[in-house]
């Protein structure tokens, strides 16, 4: 039971994660069009970027991938 939660609580983390990646991309392409504060956007947009790396790293070395996988099986 914890291993789920903590399969869930990863996916959950992961998936905020890339919705502030896709947010951070957005507001970067607002940045580049309007040019101000470009480099304050970039420097945001990398550090979501390590951030979503850095947990799907941790979902790879816990298998959690292949958890994910059958949870979408089952209910797909």
């Amino acid at each position: 039971m914890r291993d789920t939660k903590a399969a869930l609580d990863l996916m959950y983390r992961r998936s905020r994660c890339a919705a502030d990646f896709d947010t951070t991309n957005k507001n970067l392409d607002k940045a580049r069009a309007k040019n101000k504060e470009v480099q304050q956007a970039e420097t945001a947009q990398q550090n979501i970027k390590q951030k979503f790396e850095s947990i799907s790293e941790k979902a790879r070395d816990g298998n959690y991938f292949s958890f994910f996988q059958r949870i979408s099986n089952v209910f797909g």
